[in-house]
C-alpha cells in the first residue's frame, strides 16, 4: 500500500461508529489507487471526518473545512444522518459514506493549485468501478 495520503475518522456514538468505521474500505481503496500529489503539490493528506451525531443526546456539529499549511493537510467534516446510518445494511452504509465523500470533494475541495475536478472524477470512477455508488439498475430495483 502507498503512504497514507487519505485518512478517515468519525465523530459519533459507539453504536454509530461500528457502522461508519467501514470507511477503512474507502481509505484502503483510495490509498492503493490514487495519490494526492497527482492533483497538485498544495496538499499532502486529505482527512475526512464523518459526523454522525445522535441529536437526541448531543448537539449537532457544523460541517467544516480546515487546511493546515505547515503539514499541507486538508480536513473536511460532513454530517451523516445518524438514524439512517443505524438502519442501513453494509451496502447502504458504503453507499452513504462514498456519496458523502464525493459531496465533500465537490463542496469543500475548492483549493487553489489543486485539480479538484480531476480528483472528483477519479474518485467517483474508482467508487463506481468498485460498486460503492448506487447504480441505475439498483435505483430502478428500489423503485419497483
Amino acid at each position: 500500500m502507498k503512504n497514507t495520503e487519505f485518512g478517515f475518522t468519525a465523530d459519533t456514538a459507539q453504536k454509530g461508529f461500528k457502522r461508519v468505521s467501514k470507511f477503512v474500505i474507502l481509505r484502503d481503496l483510495l490509498n492503493s489507487n490514487l495519490s494526492v500529489k497527482e492533483y497538485g503539490n498544495i496538499i499532502n493528506e486529505i482527512v475526512f471526518v464523518y459526523l454522525a451525531i445522535d441529536e437526541k443526546v448531543s448537539f449537532p456539529i457544523d460541517n467544516f473545512k480546515k487546511y493546515r499549511r505547515k503539514n499541507k493537510v486538508l480536513e473536511i467534516g460532513l454530517n451523516l444522518d445518524y438514524q439512517k446510518l443505524l438502519q442501513s445494511d453494509k451496502s447502504e452504509t458504503m453507499q452513504m459514506l462514498s456519496e458523502l465523500y464525493l459531496r465533500g470533494i465537490k463542496e469543500y475541495m475548492n483549493v487553489k493549485d489543486f485539480d479538484n475536478e480531476k480528483f472528483y472524477v477519479d474518485v467517483k470512477n474508482l467508487f463506481e468501478k468498485n460498486g460503492l455508488l448506487k447504480t441505475q439498475d439498483r435505483a430502478e430495483k428500489e423503485l419497483a
